[in-house]
């Protein structure tokens, strides 16, 4: 699985000379071969996260599908080694039938398959994996689902087959991960020879770019974007010495909300999977904090925007480039000069009758680290959040919802939701195990709803799910965000939901 030493697995097996018995197949030249294999054998690879970040169309994914499935093919035919390894962690991300086919297209060329795989404790999963998706302009956090990512590989492979460690120095030889898994297939290292990928950010860094993505440009599409996002993050990597931790509160909301899915794993492991954790003085509770944390850090992103313009030549192009940054610079302190507290994005967002409760609490801590210290506003900040969570308890004495998910056609779903309590409009977002494939508010019109559901019929949804789903697997889950309560939907239920996968 991703986040357990494999980019120092791949970087050393590919770079060093193996025994004469060993060969690694290293197709992209950087030892990880996730994006070829994941392209050749999903069922969409036009959904396939790689492809879509390097812009490929059609053709382009045909073409180079086809150019490293000869390769393969090529190493395969040729060897003279006993055992060829391949290393992708997106290859935990294929579905039961992908993964028969790369096993059905592998056993034409091997006697027998090992699958080795290092699983990490849940929450430092969690807080690796978080640095990681920021890095790809994704601004939510990612779990580990482990019986989605192991499971079918025991049931396809057979538990004889696969190998499943504990990612923990104090249980791995050496306390090494690249010499852990050597020793585990026969290949005797130095431990001096080992190449260390560590491409982990400070707290400082990924605040900045979570703030970036969130609020600003976004990743981008295509070659020049991947490219534009590396030097970005290259550059961020100088900056901070702080690592990121997440409050006590929210490590506990986060291990019960997956209690299941770690019992499962620590059941089929042998060994626990939960690390202790404390409070420290710059706790991430939340991903809002984020936000308020990048503003504290301020200063370094000026440091390092200084010093790119102190480099650059100057040219007539240039001058006229940093003409227009300080047009839109003094411009911005015009505004805040006129509304000082509230930019006018942030009140046309307050203004709006079905303002989520966090985001309008976002937005005036925001506001108010303008105005004053931030030791105060985060001080308040961890006065009220426990506040507001007893006053929802009250609420949710007033909240009785009524729902029907009608059906699954066209990539959509659709049904209805309501709060007989409340005739407020509700914004809801659709989960599954893979994380949220879609979201929406119910405030549609359907005439057979009218009087029976509610009074006007407008609480009808129709969501377009995300297209790189190709498994709902047992459940979707209903996040009504107004009040974040869980509904639980078993797919089984939805006319239309089978067979689409």
């Amino acid at each position: 699985m991703p986040k357990t030493g494999s980019s120092s697995i791949q970087s050393t097996l590919c770079k060093q000379p193996l025994p004469l018995d060993f060969e690694y197949i290293n197709l992209m030249g950087d030892g990880n071969n996730s994006h070829p294999i994941c392209s050749l054998f999903s069922e969409q690879p036009e959904c396939y996260h790689g492809n879509k970040e390097s812009g490929f169309i059609a053709e382009e994914i045909l073409a180079f599908n086809q150019q490293h499935l000869e390769k393969i093919i090529c190493i395969f035919k040729t060897t003279k080694a006993r055992t060829v390894i391949i290393s992708g962690e997106d290859i935990c991300h294929l579905n039961e039938r992908e993964l028969c086919r790369l096993k059905d297209f592998l056993m034409e060329y091997c006697q027998s398959i090992q699958v080795i795989g290092y699983v990490r404790p849940f929450i430092g999963y969690v807080k690796s994996a978080l640095q990681q998706v920021i890095k790809q302009g994704v601004t939510d956090f990612e779990y580990p689902y482990y019986r989605y990512k192991f499971e079918k590989f025991d049931n396809i492979f057979g538990k004889d087959h696969v190998l499943l460690v504990k990612y923990d120095d104090s249980t791995l030889v050496d306390k090494d991960v690249v010499v852990d898994f050597c020793q585990k297939i026969g290949i005797a290292i130095n431990p001096e020879t080992v190449i260390r990928e560590n491409d982990s950010l400070s707290l400082e860094a990924v605040s900045l770019l979570y703030t970036y993505h969130k609020l600003g440009f976004g990743y981008g599409v295509g070659a020049k974007a991947i490219k534009e996002n590396r030097l970005l993050i290259q550059s961020l990597s100088s900056i901070g010495r702080k690592k990121i931790s997440f409050s006590s509160h929210l490590t506990q909301s986060i291990l019960e909300k997956y209690l299941a899915d770690i019992q499962w794993m620590e059941g089929r492991l042998g060994c626990s999977l939960i690390e202790s954790t404390a409070d420290m003085a710059d706790s991430v509770s939340s991903l809002d904090d984020l936000l308020i944390l990048s503003t504290q850090f301020s200063d370094d992103l000026k440091q390092l925007l200084f010093s790119q313009i102190q480099q650059q030549v100057a040219t007539p192009q240039k001058v006229a480039d940093w003409m227009h940054l300080l047009r839109v610079q003094l411009f911005i302190s015009e505004v805040d000069q006129v509304c000082p507290i509230y930019s006018p994005a942030q009140v046309e967002m307050l203004e709006v009758v079905n303002v989520e409760l966090s985001n309008a609490l976002k937005n005036i801590f925001l506001s108010l680290m303008e105005v004053a210290p931030h030791e105060t506003v985060i001080d308040l900040r961890h006065k009220v959040i426990p506040l507001l969570q007893r006053g929802m308890e009250k609420i949710d004495d007033k909240v009785s919802i009524a729902f029907s998910v009608d059906g699954y056609h066209d990539g959509s779903l659709f049904g209805w939701i309501v709060n007989r309590s409340n005739p407020l409009r509700l914004a809801i977002e659709l989960h599954t195990i893979q994380g949220k494939i879609g979201e929406g508010v119910a405030d549609q019109f359907r005439p057979d709803l009218v009087n029976t559901v509610s009074e006007d019929g407008c609480c009808a949804f129709s969501i377009k799910v995300d297209p790189t789903i190709n498994d709902f697997g047992d459940q979707i889950i209903i996040r009504v965000k107004d009040y974040n309560k869980y509904i639980y939907v078993n797919t089984s239920s939805i006319t239309g939901l089978s067979g689409s996968m």
